[in-house]
């Protein structure tokens, strides 16, 4: 047994001489240390407190940074913990604070949990007027209203991302045209397509055809003073279906605005080219071929907007109830 004992030491101190002597550097000897080989990890950072931020005010800046990284490679709960310490330091009316919510909003929208990113929303519109991501949490309002089918509430939230001038997705611009065009506010329709979609032809088939219909809805929906009116039919030569289009909404154009007789030959010289329009649209110009013709248009004055405040085929007002409550919720503290 003795024996058996000292065998072991020796085999076990000449792996270590084995260890110790290592062949690198094509071939070269080079003696490496063992504390090299088992040194032990070195300790991780500690986790920053409020204390340590308080003391430290450029460490939140620094954690900032660090948070916009940690959302760029989805680690959310990491970014949660590091705003929950920042918005427990940071000046709650200061541009960094600011910041903090719409990283902490973003971590909460990588989550799916869309009540927490909507009471951050109730907390960043309320506090940062100006804030530079307020079109952000003002888009996630809206969308979220219209999906709970708050008309009225979205409507005023598009009308606030569209006021706002915060660039929209074509996609995102059609949704919100299209809300806006079902409720009668056919001018911000108008104004966030032509801001947003600068390509139709970026469309999918189904939403090119959308994108086409609501620019002519739009139309029927308010007028604006303010829209150029398209060249003439009789001074251009329809030959695409752009063209077509804007011939269209010309010509409803001088019909809401009471120049009837012109509108009826406009119509009647696009039903020429009315294989170049959408069938919604082809549609359309017959309906209105078929009004001007009855001399329909404008409605008869109990219809007319002087005699009811209301804009011709808009829908009308709901009365107010639960279902019109507004959808922001009240800011929850942690």
């Amino acid at each position: 047994m003795v024996l058996g004992r000292k065998k072991s030491v020796t085999l076990f101190a000449a792996s270590f001489i084995t260890i110790g002597s290592l062949t690198t550097h094509r071939g070269g000897a080079q003696t490496l240390r063992l504390d090299d080989v088992f040194a032990p990890e070195q300790p991780a950072a500690p986790e920053p407190k409020v204390s340590d931020l308080k003391q430290n005010p450029a460490r939140a800046h620094e954690l900032l940074a660090i948070a916009e990284q940690k959302l760029s490679a989805k680690q959310y709960d990491d970014v949660l913990t590091s705003t929950e310490l920042l918005t427990a330091v940071l000046a709650q009316d200061s541009a960094e604070y600011g910041t903090a919510l719409w990283l902490r909003a973003r971590a909460y929208e990588g989550l799916g949990a869309s009540d927490k990113v909507l009471a951050v929303a109730d907390v960043y519109i309320r506090s940062f007027p100006k804030g530079e991501n307020r079109g952000w949490f003002l888009l996630r309002v809206a969308r979220a209203a219209q999906a709970a089918n708050k008309k009225n509430d979205a409507r005023m939230m598009w009308r606030m991302v569209e006021s706002e001038k915060y660039p929209l997705s074509p996609p995102e611009a059609l949704e919100g045209a299209e809300l806006l065009t079902e409720t009668g506010d056919g001018a911000t329709a108008r104004a966030l397509l032509e801001a947003n979609v600068r390509d139709a032809n970026q469309f999918t088939p189904k939403d090119r055809k959308r994108y086409n219909a609501l620019l002519t809805e739009s139309l029927l929906v308010s007028d604006d003073a303010k829209v150029k009116l398209p060249e003439g039919t009789g001074t251009t030569d329809i030959v695409s279906r752009d063209a077509a289009s804007a011939a269209l909404r010309r010509a409803m154009l001088l019909e809401i605005r009471g120049e009837r007789k012109q509108a009826q030959e406009e119509y009647l010289f696009l039903q020429q080219k009315a294989s170049l329009l959408s069938l919604p649209e082809q549609q359309l110009l017959e309906d209105r071929i078929a009004m001007t013709s009855r001399e329909l248009w404008p409605p008869p004055p109990a219809m007319n907007t002087a005699a009811t405040g209301t804009q011709p085929n808009a829908p009308a007002a709901r009365t107010s109830g639960a279902s019109d409550a507004p959808v922001l919720l009240s800011p929850t503290r942690r």
